[in-house]
């Protein structure tokens, strides 16, 4: 538990500073001083562990990234038993050329100031396919209720297999659904409180409100759940989306389902009634998976916490923590003092404690070198 609070910095500088600053304006200036040390050293007491959510699945390759993340400053990726091979941290394009034929590599994106966390892992998991949607009659027959219709194969427009299941929906109706109750049975026992995975193509700009997934077997005995964002947990968007279906709490139970021999399914959009009609929906490859629970391990950009234990970008109370150590504190401190003396137009203090922070962060590093990551892909491809 940190010792250091806003209270005691303040009072720390105002005894190196010659001159008062009014709080508010030096409430301003430490977290202002503080976004700067972070920019310039890896404290070790930044230094956090977040179990990622969902598990790492093979062939699954988006996850949501830690919201206090430190631009790129991931640590470690690793297994939370049996540890297996390193993570290679790698540049987004390289990542979407490799993925698929080289494993235990990672890279950050930020689309839209959304920050997501890309991963390929070698995962020996359990994996079962429901429906590879590649015919409309293959392996049962798909139909359409609701706002649905028109249900045809799609041989160009698909993620695996020969083909995605493509229909169209109307305008009036909340919902739309493609249904199967007869394709072949499958033992999903070992998939309980584990993930069914669906590509699901949304072909315009009225996104649906949720999706909704029924596996069991048949109209009046099922399970169900709904989901309200893609699988690193973002907005739906237009074009292909990977949605997962958590087989969690958040599962409801429809009659007697026997989880040893699904064999119905039914894929419900729920939108809204103003929408236009839309062709071209795409459904295809619906595969429950394991998994393995990895951990990510990074520096933080939250360098403070409440009195009640809330990890905070930036201190709003004299009462806030600073999660830093004795040797990382005086750091803190001689970047506060720096602003404060520049604040009060005292330039050679400022000078001087300027200096002084950059000899501390420099002999810092040599003591505590960071342990980050850094970006390191092949010039070429064997």
């Amino acid at each position: 538990m940190p010792t250091y609070t806003q209270a005691n910095i303040e009072a720390d500088v105002t005894d190196r500073t010659h001159g008062t600053v009014d709080a508010t304006a030096l409430d301003r200036i430490i977290n202002r001083a503080i976004l700067s040390v972070l920019n310039d050293v890896d404290l070790r007491s930044t230094k956090r562990k977040s179990t990622l959510s969902p598990n790492i699945f093979k062939e699954v390759y988006d996850y949501t990234a830690p919201s206090d993340l430190k631009g790129l400053a991931i640590i470690d990726i690793r297994k939370q038993t049996d540890r297996e091979a390193e993570f290679e941290l790698v540049s987004p394009e390289y990542f979407d050329r490799m993925k698929t034929s080289k494993s235990n590599i990672c890279c950050l994106t930020d689309d839209d100031l959304v920050r997501k966390l890309r991963i390929s892992a070698d995962v020996e998991e359990d994996a079962i396919t429901l429906h590879n949607m590649d015919s409309v009659s293959g392996n049962g027959t798909w139909s359409a209720g609701d706002d649905a219709s028109n249900i045809t194969l799609d041989s160009t427009n698909h993620l695996s297999g020969s083909g995605s299941l493509n229909f169209d929906t109307a305008s009036g109706d909340t919902t739309a659904y493609i249904e199967n109750s007869d394709f072949n049975s499958v033992d999903l026992t070992n998939y309980e409180n584990h993930s069914i995975f669906a590509w699901i193509y949304v072909p315009d700009a009225d996104v649906p409100t949720n999706f909704i997934l029924r596996w069991g077997s048949n109209s009046s005995n099922y399970y169900s759940r709904t989901v309200t964002t893609n699988n690193e947990g973002a907005a739906f968007v237009v074009g292909w989306n990977l949605v997962r279906f958590p087989w969690d709490g958040s599962v409801s139970t429809t009659g007697t389902p026997t989880i040893s021999a699904i064999d119905y399914m039914r894929l419900t959009i729920t939108k809204d009634a103003g929408d236009d009609a839309a062709t071209d929906w795409r459904v295809d490859n619906i595969v429950a998976r394991t998994g393995h629970i990895h951990e990510a391990i990074y520096y933080s950009k939250y360098l403070w916490q409440s009195n009640t234990g809330t990890f905070l970008e930036n201190s709003t109370a004299s009462t806030d923590l600073i999660n830093v150590d004795a040797d990382e504190y005086n750091i803190i401190l001689l970047r506060v003092e720096e602003y404060v003396n520049r604040y009060l137009d005292q330039m050679d203090n400022a000078d001087s404690a300027y200096q002084r922070y950059y000899q501390s962060i420099e002999s810092y590093g040599m003591n505590c070198p960071s342990e980050r990551k850094h970006i390191s892909e092949d010039y070429y491809e064997v």
